[in-house]
């Protein structure tokens, strides 16, 4: 059974969404994963770029690390990003390729630039 409350929050929720700007959206999504892209050009071992996905409307940024080079399986940099401070929580969609997926759209302003910070203590071998 739903109650009204459900219903009127539902309606509430498509309401605000259909009067998005998606396109504003899309723009700074890509502009924030272009700002972790860039904050990682130069680490050894690795390699980040922007992905879009044609069945996905979200860009990500792709960080590829060569494992044994870095001496980090892409799984060990995930759980370290987990334990660490900031906690950061990647996707592992990519981990057994030796990769991680970083989705912007929970990400704030304010947090782009210790989420660099941490990807690049941990992917250097700072941490």
């Amino acid at each position: 059974k739903v109650g009204k409350e459900e219903i009127a929050g539902l309606v509430t929720a498509l309401r605000r969404y259909v009067q998005r700007d998606h396109r504003a959206d899309h723009a700074r999504w890509e502009r924030l994963v272009a700002a972790i892209v860039e904050g990682l050009h130069g680490l050894p071992h690795v390699t980040a770029a922007c992905v879009c996905p044609s069945a996905q409307a979200v860009p990500r940024a792709q960080v590829d690390v060569d494992e044994e080079a870095l001496g980090l399986s892409a799984f060990v940099v995930i759980q370290r990003l987990l334990d660490g401070e900031p906690r950061v929580a990647v996707s592992e969609s990519r981990a057994r390729q030796g990769g991680l997926v970083l989705n912007p759209t929970a990400l704030r302003d304010e947090d782009l630039r210790p989420l660099i910070t941490r990807l690049g203590e941990v992917l250097g071998g700072l941490s």
